[in-house]
């Protein structure tokens, strides 16, 4: 509509300036919620390896364990080079204090990933107190894509978030899973409670990923469906079903197919 009115104009250049800004905010968020996605990965990987060196008394995964740290710090390092140029600067938005504090809250977290591995490497720490802690520092990051969702101003982005925040959520679910699984088979031996637990990380993966194929696009799905069908999950399902055959007070010479679980 045209207009006479210099104020107007004005307004109309501000906020088209706005707009791209958002834009171009929510494109470098999106960047540093790829790194985050990264870094969270090699974390479940630290402490899939981490429960089975713990549950095998250090017979196991020693070797693999010293390689993958290095591998997690490098993609620790990407994320916060990525938070810095994404949050700290003259351009960044100043509305997202939510955000902010949750990415301060895992920030704080992160500080004791150092001493946890000292525990693993001296064995001062059970598998399953480990667990908790990878869990408790890997829940805290993903709360910084559902709030990073939450604030997005583009709607195809929201729903794009959400189906993000839903596979990773899932991914972590069966992350879980892993690491139980092996902390089982090293050990060779399964408790009714592990049991249990496996069951409800199963249900919940599952529960996820249905969300993120409810809120993903038509190419991510057709991914995804690959994913699903491919032939190593009905090796999954068979070390599954062997996983609740174990005994807990019969135990059984399984340790060697933690390695197989883990991979």
């Amino acid at each position: 509509m045209a207009t006479s009115n210099p104020l107007t104009k004005q307004f109309l250049l501000a906020a088209k300036y706005q707009e791209i800004h958002a834009l171009k905010q929510l494109q470098n968020s999106c960047a540093s919620l790829t790194k985050l996605g990264d870094f969270v990965h090699q974390l479940q990987k630290e402490r899939a390896m981490s429960n089975i060196f713990l549950a095998s008394n250090r017979e196991r995964f020693k070797s693999q364990l010293q390689e993958q740290i290095p591998l997690s710090n490098s993609a620790q390092t990407d994320f916060y080079d990525s938070l810095k140029q994404t949050f700290i600067n003259d351009n960044a938005d100043t509305g997202h204090t939510r955000l902010f504090n949750l990415i301060t809250y895992s920030l704080q977290a992160l500080d004791a990933l150092p001493v946890l591995r000292n525990q693993i490497a001296q064995q001062n720490i059970s598998a399953v107190h480990a667990t908790q802690s990878f869990t408790q520092l890997i829940a805290s990051l993903l709360n910084i894509i559902l709030e990073a969702a939450d604030g997005a101003s583009d709607p195809k982005i929201t729903r794009l978030l959400v189906a993000f925040f839903n596979f990773m959520q899932g991914k972590e679910y069966a992350g879980q899973e892993r690491a139980c699984g092996a902390q089982a088979f090293a050990a060779s031996k399964f408790t009714t409670e592990q049991k249990q637990q496996l069951a409800h990380f199963v249900q919940e993966q599952n529960h996820s990923f249905d969300f993120f194929k409810e809120y993903t696009d038509a190419h991510l799905l057709k991914c995804f469906g690959t994913l699903t069908t491919h032939q190593v999950n009905n090796q999954v399902e068979q070390l599954r079903s062997l996983l609740q055959k174990l005994d807990d007070e019969n135990a059984q010479p399984l340790s060697q197919l933690s390695e197989v679980w883990y991979e």
